[in-house]
């Protein structure tokens, strides 16, 4: 995770950072570093040690780490890999290189990036399928189409792409929680009739959010690390239910200034593989 200390809404790029009268939210530092807080405790209460990225003052989004690389589970070398990412958005372009020094200072091993002129955009857009080598990737938004055959070819895994529809699900992390192997939870309104189609027939189980609360309470920003725990924004009641009903333990947690920017839990971490 990145320390929250330089957290704030300088800019907008995305349609969450703004009030109805189009201004930039102005975020309350005590209480985001608060939430930061119980996120991190909550993961190190389920038995998974948190590593602390410091945060770099003129970045204020970095403290969303899902995004500035995309990490693989395991490789041939034994080493943790990491591909680093090219942000569509200038303000955000610095984050992949300083992620990535703190990811070799702990001997991963950095791919190849290229070419540069085409966004990727990490773990917000690459989400590997539980138990598997098959990432699910989104496009059209941040992360570029064309970035897929490339993501293919460095992780030595099958891409499956799916065309994000919904500009406030702008990436595929805010769209869909792979739960286990047999279920997701997703947002429907964030894929194409073909998207969806996909996915019934890579997930066995879908579980829908109810109503409005992806777009509102990023419901589907969810992160479920162990196949049986989902860490979700509590304001998500319905979906919080829905999960209980289907054996899964949600675990609410408040992540309401980040959501000012953009994010929630599945954003605010990046998973490091044992090797």
């Amino acid at each position: 995770m990145v320390d929250p200390a330089s957290f704030r809404v300088d800019y907008a790029i995305n349609p969450h950072m703004t009030d109805a009268a189009g201004n930039l939210h102005r975020v309350d530092p005590v209480r985001a570093a608060r939430q930061w807080d119980e996120l991190r405790k909550t993961y190190e209460g389920l038995g998974y040690p948190v590593l602390v990225l410091p945060a770099d003052p003129g970045l204020p989004d970095q403290v969303f780490v899902a995004n500035p690389v995309l990490a693989g589970p395991h490789s041939v070398t034994g080493r943790l890999q990491f591909l680093p990412s090219r942000m569509r958005h200038k303000e955000r372009a610095r984050e992949p290189a300083l992620c990535g020094e703190f990811l070799i200072g702990l001997g991963a091993e950095a791919l190849r990036s290229t070419p540069q002129d085409v966004p990727l955009e990490g773990h917000g857009d690459f989400l590997w399928f539980p138990g598997r080598r098959l990432l699910l990737a989104g496009y059209g938004f941040r992360s570029d189409a064309r970035a897929l055959p490339e993501v293919a070819e460095r992780f030595q895994a099958r891409v499956l792409g799916f065309e994000l529809r919904h500009p406030a699900l702008y990436h595929l992390d805010t769209a869909l929680v792979p739960l286990d192997p047999q279920t997701a939870l997703f947002a429907p309104e964030a894929f194409s009739p073909e998207g969806l189609q996909l996915l019934t027939a890579v997930f066995p189980r879908l579980l829908a959010v109810p109503g409005e609360e992806a777009t509102r309470f990023f419901a589907a920003n969810a992160h479920c690390p162990d196949g049986r725990h989902v860490v979700i924004e509590g304001e998500a009641a319905a979906t919080r239910g829905l999960l209980a009903k289907q054996g899964f333990y949600p675990i609410g947690l408040e992540t309401s200034e980040f959501r000012r920017s953009g994010g929630s839990v599945f954003c605010m971490k990046l998973p490091l593989w044992p090797t």
